[in-house]
Parts: C-alpha cells; sequence; structure tokens
C-alpha cells in the first residue's frame, strides 16, 4: 500500500517535462517516489472527489512519476455525493494520457454507504453491492496486472 501522507510531494515544479530528463525528477521526494513505484504491477487510487474532480494531492502523485505509470492498469475506489464517479472519470483521462490502462471495473461509494462507515461503525462489506464491486474490482485488475507485466 501506498499511502500518500507517507510520501509528501512537493507540487510539480520541474524545470523540464520529464519527457526531456530520462523521467528523472529535480526534487528527492519525487525521485523517490517514483522509484518506488517502479516495484508495483498495478495501482488501485482511492480517491476523493471534492468539486466535481479528484484532490491536487492525487494529481500532483499521478505527474511526480512518468516512466514508472506506462503499460500498467489502475483502478479506483472512489468516494463523494456520487461516489466519486466525477472525480474517476477525470483520472480515467489522465491514466491514459500517463501510458495506463485503466480498468471499467471500479468501486464507489455513495454518502449513505460512506456515512454509514464513518458515523455509524459499519464497514463496507454490510453494502453487498460494493463487496460485489470490490470483487469484480480485484478479478479484473489482477487478470490485466499479469497480462500487462508479460506484456511489458
Amino acid at each position: 500500500m501506498l499511502d500518500l501522507r507517507e510520501h509528501p510531494l512537493p507540487f510539480f515544479n520541474e524545470p523540464a517535462p520529464p519527457i526531456y530528463t530520462g523521467g528523472q525528477y529535480s526534487e528527492s521526494a519525487a525521485e523517490a517516489w517514483r522509484l518506488k513505484l517502479a516495484q508495483y504491477d498495478a495501482f488501485i487510487a482511492t480517491v476523493a472527489e471534492y468539486n466535481h474532480g479528484p484532490t491536487a494531492v492525487l494529481k500532483n502523485a499521478l505527474d511526480s512519476a512518468q516512466q514508472e505509470w506506462i503499460r500498467k492498469p489502475i483502478a479506483f475506489v472512489g468516494y463523494g455525493g456520487i461516489g466519486g464517479a466525477r472525480a474517476i472519470e477525470h483520472l480515467r483521462g489522465i491514466a491514459i494520457e500517463l501510458q495506463m490502462a485503466p480498468i471499467k471495473q471500479e468501486v464507489n461509494i455513495a454518502m449513505e454507504p460512506y456515512l454509514g462507515v464513518v458515523q455509524q461503525g459499519r464497514t463496507l462489506d454490510d453494502y453487498e453491492h460494493l463487496a460485489q464491486a470490490r470483487t469484480a474490482l480485484f478479478e479484473h485488475l489482477a487478470w490485466w496486472a499479469s497480462a500487462l507485466r508479460a506484456a511489458r
């Protein structure tokens, strides 16, 4: 698991786009981040939706690597008013630009289950539709991770 709180990245401020630097970053935190990402074959992003989009911290984490994302699948678990769907849709375009493979399956935690977990001590397993979505997400992500690892 990669927790962005454990990888405090400066906001992207490279003097040149990473495509011109062989993917290396001048910021040591970004350089450590990209080297950590290189170890993984697939990703699941937890997406909080604010103002119909993803958080700046998550977008910055995506911007703070380049080659390490290429040809790797990504899945999304979103939460917010409509389960983070608008933020996830925004991130799908970003993932494609990063040459990632966003999978179709996603988990959308709408306000009622979100409040059930945060305020009432429930778990996501208490919501059958979320458990089914999670299972589908894991199955598809594992398949894509295996296929793309072999292809890379």
